[in-house]
């Protein structure tokens, strides 16, 4: 997956090779293309909502255009998001396959900054549980960053975000003091 943010393989490199290497490890031999077909379609199925979302993106879509930025899989994002009852309360959902460049790419956040009115990256906030992904491309991008980190991982990568929070209620200090300075100024 980090030579995917990297750029230096492409989405379909990983998605077709990933099982056929990892079981290659185990002296197995699989047919990488079928086994990602058949994980695909239970990844589709599944959505685990974290404690708190549902109500959290209600709350913040009253006062604040919501964006997802993903590196996910185009079909399964969608139908996830869908099935969650998320997908509503956010403008618009940019993905990595739609757009060409995965985060941290700075063409990513070029690409999504481009089609977002009015735009300015040093009022936004991107939410994130990947260190390297989310948080190093916000970092690029000149936003703020929260690194999402629910089971208090040890952050050993250097990538320092703005914010860290383990649970989702503890956005509305971080938007709410921003919000605050912002008036002020």
């Amino acid at each position: 997956m980090k030579s995917f943010e990297k750029g230096e393989i492409s989405r379909n490199e990983v998605i077709n090779t990933r099982f056929l290497t990892f079981f290659k490890e185990y002296g197995r031999a699989v047919d990488g293309v079928e086994l990602e077909k058949t994980y695909r379609s239970y990844l589709e199925q599944g959505h685990q909502k974290v404690n708190g979302a549902h109500e959290l993106v209600a709350n913040l879509e009253l006062h604040h255009d919501l964006y997802i930025v993903s590196n996910g899989v185009s079909g399964t994002q969608d139908k996830r998001l869908r099935d969650s009852g998320l997908r509503a309360y956010f403008k618009q959902v940019f993905i990595s396959e739609d757009i060409g460049y995965q985060k941290p790419m700075k063409g990513f956040f070029d690409y999504v900054f481009a089609r977002i009115p009015d735009f300015k990256p040093e009022q936004g906030l991107i939410i994130g549980d990947s260190l390297s992904a989310d948080i190093r491309g916000g970092q690029f991008a000149g936003m703020d960053t929260c690194w999402f980190n629910p089971e208090q991982k040890q952050n050993e990568t250097g990538i320092e975000p703005t914010y860290e929070i383990k649970q989702l209620s503890d956005l509305y200090s971080i938007i709410n003091k921003a919000c605050d300075l912002r008036c002020k100024s």
